[in-house]
């Protein structure tokens, strides 16, 4: 997926922090759209010239995407053909937080964001957490099968391993944690020493639990690694 340039309207600027993400220096903008507002912290190092473009890129999918989905939701069952239907127009606004840090690894070629968010509309309430990497030379997306020449074996290795650390802890839907990343592994961020797959703590469902599970290269040697990116 390559980088593309997004814009968004700046209503305030102030330095703050406000969710679970490990909060250090933060700077928080309250982005107001036509139905819905964001409030977006992201990590100070975003002033860097190397990743700005990055923060941006990302800044303004969340903001933009939120935006649209409220949108395609408020009129997934909005009759067009009835002059009189009026249901839109009792819309409530949509309001999320959205906490992005960065990371810069390796050889300052990759930088990884870990984005918590916290949505509320229409009486619902979401978070979840996400995590990205981005080649800062190619300006693209890095997926899991790029990091392996054997992605499918490495995917099994890392559900396997995923699959001990949290059912050790009792998590009882670890099961099905554990199909889908055999599938298609998400939310990790690049190490020079390895995968670390970040995790919602509500989802997880424990409330001692680990929110991350560190996979070291050294388990992962059998897939072929691309060591260009672990380093």
């Amino acid at each position: 997926m390559k980088l593309s340039k997004y814009f968004c309207t700046t209503l305030l600027l102030t330095s703050f922090c406000t969710n679970s993400v490990l909060c250090s220096n933060f700077e928080t903008q309250t982005i107001d759209k036509t139905h819905t507002t964001t409030v977006y912290s992201q990590s100070l190092n975003c002033k860097n010239e190397s990743i700005s473009k990055v923060c941006l890129f990302f800044k303004n999918m969340y903001v933009n995407s939120f935006e649209y989905d409220y949108i395609r939701f408020l009129t997934d069952n909005f009759d067009y053909s009835n002059d009189t239907e009026d249901s839109f127009s009792d819309r409530t606004r949509a309001y999320q937080k959205v906490t992005a840090d960065y990371k810069i690894s390796g050889k300052t070629e990759i930088v990884s964001a870990i984005v918590s968010v916290e949505q509320q509309f229409k009486g619902k309430k979401v978070n979840y957490t996400d995590a990205h990497n981005v080649n800062l030379k190619t300006e693209r997306l890095i997926e899991f099968s790029d990091l392996f020449e054997d992605s499918h074996l490495a995917a099994t290795i890392c559900s396997n391993e995923i699959y001990l650390t949290y059912s050790a802890l009792g998590y009882k839907k670890i099961s099905v944690i554990r199909a889908l990343y055999e599938i298609r592994p998400i939310n990790f961020i690049i190490r020079k020493d390895g995968l670390e797959f970040i995790f919602d703590r509500a989802n997880i469902g424990l409330s001692e639990d680990k929110s991350s599970v560190f996979i070291p290269i050294e388990k992962l040697k059998e897939a072929k690694p691309n060591m260009e990116i672990f380093s």
